[in-house]
């Protein structure tokens, strides 16, 4: 689509970006900008809103009549699920901002979140099993399933009552018990890890 103000146009007029780790930048997405009218657009300036930068700006400060230019956007996401913000492209052509909507997901892990993202075990015998604690997974990505889902617990702790299946629709949870079963006296920390074919690497909850 395009969106107007003035005589400066964008296109496209949404972004939408995919699921991306809480912290980490996701690749830039390019958005052009036109002078359609009939002078030259000076002052012209663009920024961005909410978890998202501007990767590469080749716009200056004034674009020529009939000319373009290009900006690059990222998605930055500091929390997870859907979040949104804008791209706003100012000039001395009209006193309202030309706007493009973005949005995208924040997963803990790409589009994987866990619920808690940590969890803590009592004191437990050396020998002895804690009871298990719940942790919930959700592919927090709407529109892609994950795929090949494999579960793990490091040494130290066990999985009980694993009912994640090897795929997991968009928007889909499902729950994985956790016991602690020390082998050693003290403090203990591993992580529960879940792999897909969806992403690469690991998404980790801290045990």
């Amino acid at each position: 689509g395009t969106g107007a103000g003035g005589a400066i146009t964008v296109n496209p007029a949404q972004l939408t970006f995919a699921a991306t780790a809480v912290g980490q930048t996701s690749a830039a997405q390019t958005v052009t900008v036109t002078n359609s009218g009939t002078v030259a657009a000076t002052g012209l300036a663009v920024a961005v809103s909410g978890p998202f930068g501007i990767a590469t700006n080749g716009c200056g400060t004034s674009l020529a009549v009939g000319a373009s230019c290009t900006v690059g956007v990222t998605f930055t996401p500091r929390g997870t699920g859907q979040l949104t913000g804008q791209l706003l492209v100012t000039s001395a052509l009209s006193q309202t901002p030309v706007t493009v909507t973005l949005s995208g997901i924040g997963g803990a892990s790409g589009a994987v979140q866990f619920s808690p993202a940590s969890v803590s075990f009592p004191v437990t015998g050396v020998g002895q099993t804690s009871s298990p604690v719940t942790v919930t997974i959700t592919n927090v990505d709407t529109a892609n399933a994950l795929d090949n889902v494999a579960l793990t617990a490091s040494a130290g702790f066990t999985l009980a009552g694993n009912n994640c299946a090897a795929t997991l629709a968009p928007g889909a949870s499902c729950t994985v018990g956790v016991e602690f079963a020390p082998t050693a006296v003290g403090a203990q920390t591993g992580t529960l890890s879940l792999t897909s074919s969806s992403f690469s690497g690991s998404a980790t909850a801290g045990l």
